[in-house]
């Protein structure tokens, strides 16, 4: 009896260790199984810009049109932009992207405070791209440029909305935008797109296609952008839809590149230029802002920046942007602006700001914004952060790479 006791005993000890040993597999093979499924799970990003400057000055300039005082507070280009993307079953991604800026009205307390820049989906292969959705315009980051905001001197070194009554310059930065790109070796870039530019001016397009375009841009090597003598260089074509009765159809050409004179990573200084030429508007005069931008025009940007980040030590920069405008059909019509803009890192992301910047207009223009010399002196700080959960793919338009960087790569 004791013996059968015994063996009763052994043989439900034996059950018992295999139940456990069963349990503590069993997990393991379930984290290994949730392991494997990561990739098909999104990576969620979120990326923000904070700036904050105290502005000195300010009356007559391109953004600050409008304001009773001289000085204030501004919180403009301040945003947020939150993106999702996933692997695709043949190693493609897709991404989406939304997000918001604050806007010159936002600081003055009135208007529209929080301007919709980002909401697009976007398909990308190794060698296609294809994104449709409200994001930036394919030329107002064509060339990018050190200034503070996104905004700043901007009449000069991006192709203008001529749909736009100037009271949100935002609308001169994003549009709606259907665009296909192709590239070659992620090196030669070639995009055809089709835009709504943004229509406040009213009664051009409504919510209509009003403008097409397509460009060619070569870009070296990423991340070894410090190192190559040539670091951007492309040229573009764009075609705007206006009615008759606002001055006819306009195209413009632009073109603009990236150099560096003094290649380094510690110490690295490059010339940046943009220029475009619109034609084909009947407007010859200037009697608002809209027909500043509407009407036929030479411009040109040029900005020479030293970067210095030695290692281990924080970074500083140094950059001076110029711009020039010439209006052909205006008679003595055109401007010139200058931007000094210096930061300097006190932390991962954390800068203090400062920026200078002059404009001066001639003829018919200082009707338009009142008066023709603005100086404005800009002190504050921003700040960036980039945040990325469960990493897992690589998307050109990702929510880091949406928003202005006043130190460009």
């Amino acid at each position: 009896m004791h013996d059968l006791l015994e063996t009763t005993f052994r043989q439900r000890l034996a059950v018992v260790g295999l139940l456990l040993c069963a349990g503590a597999i069993a997990p393991a093979q379930a984290t290994h199984s949730d392991q494997r499924d990561t990739s098909l799970q999104p990576q969620i990003e979120f990326a923000g810009e904070a700036a904050s400057t105290l502005d000195l000055g300010r009356r007559g300039t391109f953004g600050g049109h409008g304001f009773g005082t001289g000085s204030r507070i501004n919180l403009s280009d301040s945003g947020l932009v939150f993106g999702a993307s996933q692997r695709l079953y043949r190693n493609e991604i897709g991404s989406f992207s939304f997000g918001g800026i604050t806007t010159d009205e936002s600081s003055a307390g009135g208007g529209r405070d929080i301007f919709m820049h980002q909401a697009l989906l976007d398909y990308q292969r190794l060698n296609l791209e294809v994104f449709l959705g409200r994001t930036d315009t394919p030329t107002s980051r064509f060339i990018e440029f050190p200034t503070l905001r996104g905004d700043d001197l901007i009449e000069y070194r991006t192709v203008l909305n001529p749909f736009s009554n100037g009271e949100t310059i935002e609308e001169h930065r994003y549009s709606n935008v259907a665009a296909v790109e192709f590239n070659q070796g992620l090196k030669y870039f070639e995009n055809v797109h089709a835009q709504h530019l943004i229509d406040s001016a009213g009664g051009d397009t409504g919510s209509g296609i009003n403008s097409v375009g397509t460009s060619f841009q070569f870009q070296n090597v990423p991340t070894l952008e410090a190192l190559q003598r040539v670091v951007t260089y492309g040229v573009g074509f764009e075609h705007r839809d206006i009615q008759k009765s606002a001055g006819g159809n306009s195209d413009v050409i632009y073109g603009g590149g990236v150099v560096n004179l003094n290649r380094s990573l510690v110490n690295r200084t490059d010339l940046r230029l943009f220029a475009a030429r619109s034609f084909g508007s009947d407007v010859n005069s200037l009697t608002n802002l809209t027909d500043t931008f509407r009407s036929d025009a030479t411009s040109v940007a040029l900005s020479l920046r030293n970067l210095r980040t030695p290692f281990g030590q924080p970074g500083h920069q140094l950059a001076l942007t110029l711009g020039y405008r010439n209006y052909e059909k205006v008679k003595g019509a055109s401007s010139y602006g200058a931007a000094l803009s210096y930061s300097q890192n006190l932390g991962d992301g954390f800068d203090v700001v400062a920026q200078i910047v002059h404009e001066h207009r001639n003829g018919q223009l200082v009707d338009v914004f009142g008066r023709k010399d603005s100086t404005t002196l800009q002190l504050g700080f921003v700040y960036n952060f980039g945040s990325v959960l469960n990493k897992s793919v690589g998307p050109r338009r990702s929510p880091v790479n949406l928003l202005h960087k006043y130190i460009p790569n």
